[in-house]
C-alpha cells in the first residue's frame, strides 16, 4: 500500500471487506440451499476473515486520514512557502527604503518649486519695469500675472502640492497600468 493516496487505501480495504462478505454470504447460502459439504468451521473462518477484513478496513481509514493530514500540511507548507518566497523582496525595511526615498524626491521636488517661486517673487520688482533689454534679449514682468518673460519663456509661480500629487497620481497609474500588464508609461 506504498504511494498510494488516501482514497486507494480505503478503497482496497473496502473491496477486501466486499469479498470477504461475498464469501461469507456465498457460503451461508449453500447451507440454507442444503448443502451438506459446506462446514461450520468453514462458515466460522468466512466470518473470522470478514471480521479481519473490517478491522483492516478501520486501519486503512486511519491510515488513508493520516495521510490526507500529510497531503493537507504538504499542501499547506507548499502554499506558505510560495507566499513568503513571493514577498522575500518586500520586507518592512525594504519599504520603509523606499519610501524613504520616495518622501526625499518629493522633498526636493518641494524645495525646488519654493525655490523657483522665491527667485520669481524676489526678480519681479526688479524686471517690472516697463520693458527692459539686455543686449539682444527681452525682458518683461507682470504683477498682475506673476510672470517674468525671458526671450519667450514664461517663468511663473509653480504649486508644488499640485505638482507632488500630481506626481503621485502619475506613480499610482503606471503602477497599475504595470498590473493590468502593460509597460509603463512615463
Amino acid at each position: 500500500m506504498t504511494n498510494q493516496t488516501p482514497d486507494q487505501i480505503t478503497a482496497a480495504a473496502d473491496q477486501e471487506v466486499t469479498e470477504a462478505e461475498q464469501l461469507l454470504a456465498a457460503l451461508e447460502d449453500r447451507v440454507r440451499d442444503g448443502d451438506d459439504t459446506v462446514t461450520p468451521t468453514q462458515v466460522e473462518e468466512a466470518r473470522g476473515l470478514r471480521r479481519f477484513a473490517q478491522l483492516r478496513r478501520e486501519a486503512a481509514q486511519r491510515k488513508a486520514e493520516a495521510a490526507r493530514k500529510v497531503e493537507t500540511n504538504t499542501e499547506a507548507s507548499r502554499r506558505r512557502d510560495a507566499f513568503l518566497a513571493s514577498i522575500a523582496d518586500c520586507t518592512p525595511e525594504a519599504i520603509e527604503a523606499a519610501a524613504k526615498r520616495a518622501e526625499d524626491a518629493l522633498f526636493e521636488l518641494l524645495t525646488l518649486v519654493d525655490r523657483r517661486n522665491a527667485a520669481i517673487q524676489s526678480a519681479l520688482p526688479q524686471l517690472a519695469s516697463p520693458v527692459c533689454y539686455e543686449s539682444d534679449r527681452k525682458i518683461s514682468a507682470s504683477y498682475e500675472h506673476l510672470t517674468i518673460t525671458i526671450d519667450g519663456t514664461v517663468y511663473h509661480p509653480l504649486a508644488g502640492k499640485s505638482i507632488a500629487d500630481q506626481a503621485q497620481n502619475k506613480a499610482a497609474n503606471r503602477h497599475m497600468y504595470a498590473e493590468q500588464g502593460g509597460q509603463s508609461r512615463a
